[in-house]
């Protein structure tokens, strides 16, 4: 079974998107004409055999930092350090 969804990054305003979320599953391969979560509702609307299931995650902001010291990058994330070259 192939199915795919969409999640959203940001709000109008360029706010980043936190919190729970119902996602809609679309059955079959992605279509690059779905652009829009508008046009996943068509879909569903149009043919609710197009919809699968619901997937329901949580998203939350997580912070990291980078420090550089003598040329040698680090990058700070959920309390581990990574070397970048």
């Amino acid at each position: 079974m192939v199915a795919w969804t969409a999640v959203p990054m940001s709000f109008e305003n360029m706010s980043l998107v936190e919190g729970k979320l119902k996602l809609p599953m679309l059955r079959g391969e992605h279509s690059p004409s779905v652009r829009h979560f508008k046009a996943m509702e068509h879909l569903m609307a149009e043919d609710l055999s197009n919809w699968l299931c619901n997937v329901y995650v949580e998203v939350r902001t997580l912070f990291f930092f980078l420090v550089q010291c003598n040329n040698n990058k680090m990058l700070y994330f959920l309390g581990q350090a990574y070397f970048i070259e």
